[in-house]
């Protein structure tokens, strides 16, 4: 490998770290980003090296015959070609898996990718509580400097437990560890006291799980009633996270009396009114952006809130089963079963599936897969945390360019 090469190698690391810091911060700068990183791996021989040599594992196959599976249901949907090219384009995400786990799968790369996400949320939260202590007049609240306040809750619980899981898990000094731990703090009180991200409760919910299973282990069964009724504890004693969830509550057994659209409401009633577009094609679905057309089609001669079409009814699983069916459902469990297998370094194995199980939770309430961010996020993150190391041929040439 030239020079040439390993500087090109080298860069596309820095490049996606870049990409993983502005994902959940400005949709201009991903862009960019994206743009630069897919042309240097077209133009780079050793990039395309490293991505076809990921191809090799499981969870990238499988990842990428995911997407090939949502492209291929273009092909049986009455939506419009514009409407579906746009959201083909918009999969161009899933290519962060493998592009990751070309780049990140050494120890050393994972743990810098790590810090770096640590770090960068970190300086966010600082902002977030200096906006809110001090009054300071930004064009975003403390609890939505991020993409929007849902987004923020989550990273902020991820970039928590990570730095917690390093901080215990690693063979750090004395002073890195408390400063690790410091950091893990200050988080953790953004997303307990200033975040109103409802999502990031749950997050913060499995997280907690995860983390005590992980470092408790035999203790684990004994602990996680306790562990868990601590951070129920902290949500009720807290003002804002309190009375977040009691508005969902509210919400919810309010919804026939309601006069107008609740955000919880709203997510029962699509929930309800999907079924039925469910039962009429269940095995392939309605195919790619269905949602929109069969919704109408069902709601045709309503008028109240309840009648609010809905091109995504924010559940991930139910939006599989309209526009892919079961079919659709078990290629995509097939994915998540083989990101599972994956076998790499205990503590990334840990933080890779751990924030996967979030992924998967709050999509319960949310398209957390297909959306843009959160979608982005999730494949950059497993790909890097997840990745195995290539073929031992191919792997000395990765070690030379990174070192």
């Amino acid at each position: 490998m030239n020079q040439i090469d390993n500087k090109q190698t080298l860069f596309a690391s820095y490049l996606l770290l870049a990409l993983l810091v502005s994902i959940p911060v400005s949709p201009v700068a991903t862009s960019l980003l994206e743009v630069a990183i897919y042309t240097l791996f077209i133009a780079t021989p050793e990039l395309r090296k490293r991505f076809i040599s990921s191809l090799s594992q499981p969870m990238i196959a499988s990842g990428l015959f995911l997407c090939g599976f949502i492209i291929l249901s273009s092909l049986w949907s009455s939506a419009p070609w514009e409407d579906k090219l746009e959201h083909i384009v918009s999969w161009r995400k899933i290519l962060l898996l493998p592009i990751a786990a070309s780049l990140f799968y050494e120890p050393d790369f994972k743990k810098r990718f790590l810090l770096t996400f640590i770090i960068s949320v970190f300086i966010f939260s600082i902002i977030s509580w200096a906006t809110h202590l001090f009054d300071w007049q930004l064009s975003k609240q403390a609890n939505g400097l991020l993409r929007n306040h849902a987004t923020q809750g989550v990273v902020f619980f991820v970039a928590a437990f990570s730095a917690m899981s390093l901080a215990l898990h690693q063979n750090n000094s004395s002073k890195t560890k408390i400063l690790l731990l410091l950091i893990s703090l200050i988080i953790l009180a953004n997303c307990f006291f200033i975040s109103t991200s409802r999502s990031g409760y749950v997050a913060g919910f499995i997280l907690t799980i995860c983390i005590t299973i992980f470092f408790s282990q035999k203790k684990a069964m004994y602990l996680i009633p306790i562990i868990s009724l601590i951070f129920i504890s902290i949500l009720y004693i807290s003002p804002t996270p309190h009375a977040q969830i009691k508005k969902v509550w509210t919400e919810v057994i309010n919804i026939d009396n309601s006069t107008h659209i609740t955000s919880s409401g709203i997510r029962v009633t699509f929930w309800k009114n999907t079924i039925p577009i469910i039962k009429n094609t269940p095995i392939t679905g309605h195919g790619l952006k269905s949602m929109k057309i069969e919704y109408e089609k069902i709601m045709e001669g309503r008028t109240d809130w309840k009648s609010t079409v809905t091109t995504d009814p924010h559940n991930q699983y139910l939006l599989i089963l309209v526009e892919q069916g079961i079919a659709g459902l078990i290629v995509f469990f097939i994915f998540i079963f083989f990101c599972f297998k994956q076998k790499t370094e205990k503590l990334y194995m840990h933080i890779g599936r751990s924030v996967l199980l979030v992924w998967l939770g709050t999509s319960m309430f949310n398209g957390h897969f297909s959306a843009s961010v959160e979608g982005k996020f999730i494949f950059l993150w497993i790909g890097a945390m997840l990745a195995v190391p290539p073929r031992e041929k191919l792997k000395a040439s990765h070690d030379t360019a990174l070192n």
